[in-house]
This record gives structure tokens, sequence and C-alpha cells, in this order.
């Protein structure tokens, strides 16, 4: 099998266009709801070329936007079963069904990851104005798709809108067996000139420091900028560092964007045409864009929130975490 994708990981961004207005969304880069879907004779082409080829994938990720919008999505979902070992669809579950979610595994996809960043409030995520949501129908999708689909998880942003209520996701997400949930610190992007930061200064790593009775193990994986933490009824929990800061979207996936172009990062404004005649050779370019843009920042940050220099990971990390030097070590069952 021919190997070229970042990590044998593909990221496909079906369209730009959201049902939702979150304030702190970064929409992947893109111009927001400029009423772009990827193209079907694309997405076959794409499928017959990675079969073609013999290509490995280890997975799919489709996202948006919200890829759920596409007028034809389950026939991008059908085109593209059988090119990768599974299949994610990244959604906030709105406009989500049973009957919907059970076409979804029938076509293909393994695993729903559930954008919620609340499961208390009158919306699951914060909105710039009054969006249509119903929190509840969106809980009962999360709860329907972990019982057909169990690897389906739940991606959570930390901003002012949830901070003050992590214990009680914390809670809610262990007495569910919600086993799969990555939170996420906020990408600061100024397509919009607005940042949500967390609240009263707080940093990413008080986290651990506050909230470490919860886990068992802590570890930090440097090359996927994650904390991977498990807690003592064997659920499993995610802290990724912001890509930016922690420098790790070359080491996750490649994207395609909902234009059918090479994209090596969301704030990156270069894009690659696909020319299926050059392809996979321009996946190799792309890979080679992500590994030579300049380093803005380094990896690991030290207790205090400093950057710090490669030649020192790990040793400014609270004694209780350890970290993982090869992103394929424990990260197998905790991968999302």
């Amino acid at each position: 099998m021919y190997e070229v994708f970042v990590n044998n990981r593909l990221r496909i961004s079906v369209t730009d266009n959201c049902n939702f207005n979150c304030k702190y969304c970064t929409n992947e880069g893109q111009i927001h709801n400029q009423n772009r879907f990827i193209d079907i004779d694309f997405i076959r082409r794409l499928s017959d070329s990675i079969k073609d080829r013999d290509i490995y994938i280890k997975k799919i990720n489709i996202t948006g936007g919200e890829p759920l919008l596409h007028p034809r999505f389950l026939e991008v979902v059908h085109l593209l079963r059988g090119c990768a070992d599974a299949m994610t669809l990244n959604t906030n579950g709105y406009l989500l069904t049973p009957a919907k979610i059970t076409d979804l595994k029938n076509a293909g996809i393994n695993c729903i990851k559930f954008g919620i960043d609340s499961f208390f409030q009158k919306t699951t995520k914060p909105f710039y104005k009054k969006t249509p949501c119903n929190p509840d129908r969106i809980i009962e999708n999360l709860f329907f798709a972990k019982r057909i689909m169990p690897r389906s998880s739940v991606n959570i942003v930390l901003t002012d809108f949830n901070i003050h209520e992590i214990r009680d996701i914390l809670n809610f997400c262990l007495s569910n067996e919600i086993d799969l949930v990555e939170f996420l610190e906020l990408i600061k992007f100024d397509f919009r000139k607005m940042g949500i930061l967390i609240s009263r200064g707080m940093l990413f790593q008080d986290i651990f420091q506050m909230y470490k009775g919860f886990f068992k193990r802590i570890f930090y994986n440097i090359k996927l900028g994650k904390y991977l933490c498990e807690t003592y009824n064997g659920l499993t929990m995610q802290f990724a560092d912001d890509f930016c800061k922690s420098r790790v979207c070359r080491n996750l996936w490649t994207r395609i964007d909902s234009g059918g172009c090479l994209t090596p990062c969301i704030k990156s404004r270069d894009r690659i045409k696909i020319d299926f005649k050059q392809f996979p050779k321009q996946v190799e370019m792309n890979n080679r864009l992500m590994c030579e843009a300049p380093l803005i920042n380094k990896i690991v940050r030290d207790y205090d929130g400093q950057l710090l220099p490669e030649d020192v990971q790990g040793d400014y990390l609270p004694s209780y975490i350890g970290v993982i030097q090869d992103s394929n070590i424990g990260v197998s069952s905790l991968d999302l």
C-alpha cells in the first residue's frame, strides 16, 4: 500500500456553510457561508484515485462548516466508503435525527464527533446572534449515536461560555459514560477581530491542577499537543493545546477544502488545486509546505503559560503528568 497523507489521515471540508454562528468559530479558515459545496464529481475522482493507487488511509474525517448542509451528503459518504479504515463526521448535531444517524452508519460513517460546549445552557455553543438550537435534541442525538456507533465522541472548546461548568461537564460525561471527550484550547483567530479567552486569566494548564483528581493517569503527547487523561472508571478524555501554538497540524492530517484544494493550515492562504493527473505528487508538495512553514511558536509552555524551546520539553510539566515522545504510544485507544 502507498502512504501519502500525513499520519495516514485525510480531513475533507465538504462545505463552508454552517447553520450556527459561533463567536469563536474559525470555520477552518474559509469565508463564512460563501455557499460553496464540494463537487460530487471531485469526490468521485478522489475516491477512484485513492482506490486505484492503493493509497492507505487510516481515517477520513468529514467536516465543514456544517457538513450535513451539503445537499448530497449521503452520496459523498457512499463514494468515500472503502477508501479508509474508518470514516468520521464532525457536526454540531442540530440537523441529525435517529433515522439520519442510522442512515449515516449504513452509508459508512463509523464515528460522529459532536461539537457541544455546554450540556446545561439554552444553547450548546456561544452564538453571535439568536440561532435555532435545541440542546435536548442534540444531546439525545449524541446518546443515540453512542449506542449504534460506540466511538462517537464530544469536542468541547473552552471559553468564557463554559469555563465555569468544567466540573459539571466532567461529571456529566462520567455519569453518562461518554468515554471519548476532547477539550480544545481556543485557537486565536483574527478573521472577526474577536478573542474569547478563558476567563479571569485562567491558563489551559490550570485545568489539570484544579481537576486532576478526576484522572488516574495524565500523559502529555508532544507530537499531538494533547494531554491524554484516563479516568478511574476507564473513560478517556483529552485536552488539546491551541494547534497554532503547539504547531501540531503537520502531525495530524492532510486537509482538503470545499473547493477541492489541498491546504496546509487553517491560517494559511496557500491552496493547491488538485489535478488528478498529478495526484498524489501534489499531496507530497502540500506535506512539504506544512513542514517548511516558519515556526512562529514552539510546542511546550511552562507552568506559567510561557512557551519554551523544544529541548526542554517536559521539564516544566507538573510532576503528575508523564510525557509521551512517540505519537503512536498510548494513542491507539485514545486517538480521536
